[in-house]
């Protein structure tokens, strides 16, 4: 009866599981519980001016009457698109909430609703929209940290393979490749060469060719803006970041490509 009862648990856990992967592919939301810290870290910014006499600031705030997740994001994209229009200065963030360690939910509000807005995009199957956003949360609002740059590359790096992921949605394998090539070239999570070739299987891609094709990528790279670097892969332009902004050179990265699992696995 016991062995009955733990099969029983066992299996129960393991539908949970299930389902729960199955809500973050159709919902997804990288910043899960951290996109509801929107709420307090609004009423903390509205304490200050300009924002104590911003009306319509208060009007958006006020719309954001429950917990915010992945199930309800969708209820709140114009509030969010309002937020990212917001001018909060880093000397006014410094002066206020100089403890970033305490206060990063008021210096991410910008990252945190891109972010979101990005992930909501996919879920709807607007993928300019999602790419549009992810390629924000990059650039425009990049998440903010007291000291741990592992946190801020695996927050850039899920961007770059949700852009990969919905590029491939969208049908547009090259571009899809081409990041998931960047994330290869330079990444600390050595899942993406599975993904990549979970999709070459699926589409029936002649390796030999896109080893070819890799080859003439790699002697593209270079710097881009931000500490990123930049691939181009059949003529669309991928980026990605090193572990450690600029610290090595576009014939290392290339380097440490060719000496991948998945590379040596097109021979």
């Amino acid at each position: 009866m016991r062995n009955l009862c733990f099969i029983i648990a066992l299996l129960s856990i393991q539908l949970l599981y299930a389902q729960t992967e199955a809500d973050r592919e159709k919902y997804p939301l990288y910043h899960d519980a951290r996109t509801d810290e929107l709420r307090p870290a609004l009423k903390k910014l509205v304490a200050y001016e300009p924002y104590i006499s911003n009306n319509e600031l208060k009007k958006h705030i006020e719309n954001l009457d429950e917990k915010i997740t992945r199930y309800n994001i969708g209820n709140y994209v114009d509030d969010f698109k309002f937020f990212l229009t917001l001018d909060i200065t880093e000397d006014f963030l410094e002066k206020k909430f100089s403890n970033l360690r305490r206060h990063d939910d008021v210096w991410n509000i910008k990252h945190i609703a891109a972010h979101a807005l990005a992930d909501y995009y996919l879920s709807a199957g607007e993928y300019d929209q999602a790419v549009e956003y992810y390629k924000k949360s990059v650039f425009d609002y990049r998440l903010i940290v007291a000291s741990s740059g592992t946190t801020l590359t695996k927050d850039i790096e899920r961007c770059i393979f949700d852009i990969a992921n919905t590029y491939y949605k969208a049908g547009k394998k090259d571009q899809s490749y081409a990041y998931l090539i960047a994330l290869i070239v330079e990444s600390q999570n050595y899942s993406h060469g599975d993904r990549l070739s979970e999709y070459l299987e699926k589409d029936k891609a002649d390796k030999k060719k896109l080893k070819t094709d890799i080859d003439k990528a790699l002697k593209t790279i270079k710097k881009g803006k931000d500490g990123t670097y930049v691939i181009i892969f059949r003529g669309h332009e991928a980026i990605f970041f090193p572990f450690v902004m600029g610290s090595t050179s576009p014939q290392k990265l290339a380097e440490k490509m060719k000496n991948s699992d998945f590379y040596k696995e097109l021979n």
